[in-house]
């Protein structure tokens, strides 16, 4: 069977990495030539919640080779009719798309390729990456899960062989409605992830506070004990000093969420990409009391916090560095010229 990943960025790298290290063979398709380079000369290596190495082949889209019996398609939706065009032929007489990308994206697809050959994969978990061949894996190996269902005329023998190479990473949930999981998906996303972004937290910063019954149940992982301490009864302080220093974090954590909000606002605000990275970088100098400091954030939570594409944070930071304004290496920054820094922010 051949099999290719296309757009194999944080998400396709760390698949591949577990296909491949599963006996799977499949190739690595990237634009990013420096990427594909690190990949062919040192492998993909995935850390974050696990830490592993693996040879994986590593390819351009100029270097496939058709038929393909399996594509899984990582790519954003923006292009899709250009690049689905372009793999169309690619694909064996059987062969299928499988899109992992978000929204809803397989209508479109069929109408290219045929509903026969169009599978659609929801990912849960997370990954970003933190440098050409390096990927991170932020959820917790015994979380993964891939939800896929498939467009009418899809046979179940197609979808078996499929699901199977993605037991090589994690569980397999099939879903007889997909389009109905796409769209609960894409609800919630539509409904949290925006304000959440915006207060700089999760779905239970956004919820904690409301005087609503919250619609979100919480399960836990493993057996635990849960201390529920009524909302109202934080501010009845009854003098103890374990209640006022309670108090205290309180108003801490409220006044830092309205201070980081504040910030995220003055960010956003801002007309240029480049303003944006000088007034992040010159108040996270600030806060290290040096020119030379590291952030918290990798170039994809970067580039999300910034609210800008990734692709474009990155131009921006290399040409940036070809000023002479900053050096760079991973989250680790160095301001060679703070006061052109400041100067672009005004």
């Amino acid at each position: 069977m051949k099999c290719a990943i296309y757009g194999a960025g944080s998400l396709g790298t760390v698949l591949g990495a577990y296909m491949t290290k599963g006996g799977i063979p499949v190739e690595l398709v990237n634009r990013n030539r420096a990427h594909v380079d690190a990949l062919r000369e040192k492998g993909a290596h995935i850390t974050g919640t696990v830490d592993f190495s693996t040879p994986v082949t590593a390819i351009t889209p100029e270097e496939m080779t058709a038929p393909y019996d399996v594509i899984f398609l990582m790519t954003k939706q923006l292009h899709n009719k250009e690049v689905v065009t372009f793999l169309k032929p690619l694909l064996a007489p059987d062969g299928v798309i499988v899109t992992f990308q978000n929204g809803i994206p397989e209508p479109g697809i069929a109408e290219i390729v045929g509903e026969s050959h169009t599978i659609g994969c929801v990912v849960e978990w997370g990954a970003t990456m933190d440098a050409p061949g390096e990927c991170v894996l932020t959820s917790d190996p015994d979380s993964l899960s891939f939800h896929m269902g498939g467009m009418q005329g899809v046979s179940d023998a197609k979808l078996a062989e499929v699901r199977s190479l993605l037991e090589k990473m994690c569980p397999v949930a099939m879903e007889d409605n997909l389009l109905g999981a796409r769209w609960s998906k894409l609800l919630i996303n539509a409904t949290f992830s925006g304000l959440g972004t915006v207060v700089g937290g999760v779905f239970g910063d956004v919820l904690s506070g409301s005087s609503l019954a919250s619609p979100v149940t919480v399960v836990a992982s493993v057996p635990c004990e849960v201390l529920l301490i009524p909302y109202e009864q934080l501010l009845l302080s009854d003098g103890s000093p374990a209640h006022q220093l309670a108090l205290r974090n309180l108003v801490r954590t409220i006044s830092d969420k309205y201070f980081s909000l504040s910030r995220r606002v003055d960010l956003l605000v801002l007309k240029s990409l480049r303003a944006k990275v000088c007034a992040y970088l010159l108040s996270e100098s600030e806060r290290a009391g040096s020119l030379t400091f590291s952030i918290p954030f990798s170039r994809i939570q970067l580039a999300d916090y910034l609210n800008c594409d990734r692709s474009a944070l990155s131009r921006e930071l290399s040409q940036m560095q070809r000023d002479g304004l900053l050096d760079t290496y991973k989250s680790s920054f160095k301001l060679l010229k703070p006061e052109v820094l400041k100067q672009m922010v005004q």
